[in-house]
């Protein structure tokens, strides 16, 4: 049985793990994210039951007031005005001469050598490099700033001290870098607008406008997630979690294990080889790191559950059943038993768990939506009655 659940948990732990691998044509993050698309079949025990009241004691958890900001600023929609040039092909415009900027994409050729030898993963050719993204190590990016098109310069660089690998770790570098050629993103103009809209829209401030309507929708439109997220942010401020049930964390943490231990075979490497290959790590420090991730992935169960032990909210089979077969239809399944399937019976009865007691919080703290002028006149703050964003 594939366990996609797994997959998106696990991913989630490694791409953590290769945040800060080198830039190579085909990363050590690539590698496991194409893993992850390919989840090997596996089937797991039932997870451990355990009473959640035992690990939590909470706090104030109805009663509450939060506020969600439906507002939009000019910088959410320059950033979509990008996002809907990128899609339509008119983003940017590729340049022939000229200097790198800062938000430029240059296309670039590089050699990273240490004592004057090329150090593995640090060379590629033709690599696409948003100036400004800190994709790279600090001072590689900056230093491409004022390059000319066409010109080939060193940049001595310094890793950092945590570095993953250990042989670069704290090492002085020298990247000999060329820049083939830059794409700089389009000024939006009147017929840029009218290009990207089949003269629908025909000036800039119109379009803006538009755009700025279709955000506030959405987040009117996403009003009660949004909701949930800062409900849940109280409710952690105010309740404390004093254990984990330890036979979950060990369940978890093996199926993390497990789960690697099944690509490792897969691409027919020991378990060790794996890990210091692809995460960076040692078995004794992946092992810790599983109890780590666990432990932090349980923690909003902890506290949804808890509330549902103490409301009494705990899913009958009738409303297993039927909120089940919604949630299969809202992920594209046909039926309760595929999404089951797909993603593992125990984790669904707790997603589907988790949203009646998120729907019992919406009915039992006030939800205040704030809009326009109203938001520029409040500073982000916490307060012991809401959370302001």
């Amino acid at each position: 049985m594939k366990k996609k659940t797994a997959a998106l948990l696990l991913g989630a732990a490694a791409v953590l793990a290769c945040a800060q691998a080198v830039p190579a044509e085909e990363t050590e993050t690539e590698v496991v994210a194409e893993a992850a698309e390919e989840t090997p079949e596996t089937e797991a025990q039932p997870r451990p039951d355990y009473k959640a009241s035992d690990y939590v004691t909470l706090g104030d958890y109805t009663g509450l007031s939060v506020t969600v900001d439906t507002s939009v600023s000019e910088l959410e929609i320059d950033a979509r005005v990008r996002t809907n040039l990128q899609m339509a092909g008119l983003e940017s415009e590729e340049l022939t001469e000229g200097t790198v900027q800062s938000g430029d994409v240059a296309n670039i050729d590089y050699v990273g050598k240490k004592d004057d030898v090329a150090f593995e993963g640090g060379t590629a050719e033709g690599f696409d490099l948003e100036i400004g993204s800190n994709t790279f190590i600090e001072g590689f990016e900056d230093g491409l700033i004022g390059v000319a098109i066409g010109e080939t310069v060193d940049l001595p660089l310094t890793f950092p001290e945590n570095y993953h690998a250990e042989d670069l770790a704290g090492a002085d570098v020298v990247f000999t870098v060329t820049v083939n050629s830059v794409k700089r993103p389009q000024e939006l103009t009147d017929d840029l607008v009218s290009e990207l809209t089949d003269g629908a829209v025909t000036s800039v401030a119109a379009y803006r406008s538009q755009v700025m309507d279709e955000l506030i929708q959405e987040k009117k439109d996403n009003i009660d997630n949004t909701a949930n997220a800062y409900i849940y942010q109280l409710i952690t401020q105010n309740s404390t979690i004093d254990g984990y049930p330890e036979d979950v964390i060990s369940y978890d943490a093996q199926m993390m294990k497990d789960y690697y231990e099944e690509y490792a075979a897969e691409y027919g490497m020991e378990f060790a080889d794996f890990l210091a290959s692809f995460l960076g790590m040692t078995q004794e420090q992946f092992e810790a790191e599983t109890i780590t991730y666990a432990q932090s992935a349980i923690a909003q169960e902890l506290y949804m559950n808890a509330i549902a032990e103490v409301e009494s909210l705990e899913l009958t089979d009738e409303e297993y059943a039927e909120r089940g077969a919604a949630f299969a239809k809202d992920y594209g399944y046909e039926t309760l038993e595929e999404l089951e399937a797909a993603y593992g019976a125990d984790a669904v009865r707790t997603a589907i768990q988790q949203d009646k007691v998120m729907e019992f919080l919406r009915e039992n703290n006030e939800i205040i939506e704030q809009t326009g002028d109203e938001a520029e006149t409040e500073t982000e703050s916490e307060t012991e009655t809401g959370v302001i964003e």
